[in-house]
């Protein structure tokens, strides 16, 4: 409902901001007027469900009956070696590009 709500305010805002006042509109026209909106807000309220219920799936919203909690990742072992040696391997590439076809 609060979707519907908020769709609606901003297609009656919309509408407004091109200049048509709805208080001087008569009441046929008003009828027709809102029936006109009701198909846009309909859609814009069913996109925002979907694009919420694709959030929540990828996040992993009651995926476990549990809650999860977030993980506390620690430096093992071959990331440090990586770490360490990765500069070396990138300077070594560089040093030979500047020899063999570099700039």
């Amino acid at each position: 409902m609060p979707l519907f709500a908020t769709a609606f305010t901003e297609a009656i805002t919309a509408l407004q901001l091109r200049g048509i006042d709805l208080k001087e509109v008569p009441l046929g026209k008003k009828i027709r007027v809102f029936t006109y909106l009701l198909l846009p807000v309909i859609a814009e309220a069913i996109i925002k469900a979907q694009d919420l219920a694709i959030a929540m799936e990828a996040r992993g919203f009651r995926a476990l009956p549990r809650r999860t909690s977030l993980m506390r990742l620690q430096l093992k072992t071959t990331d440090i070696v990586i770490l360490v040696i990765l500069p070396f391997v990138f300077a070594a590439v560089l040093y030979y590009y500047n020899i063999y076809g570099g700039i």
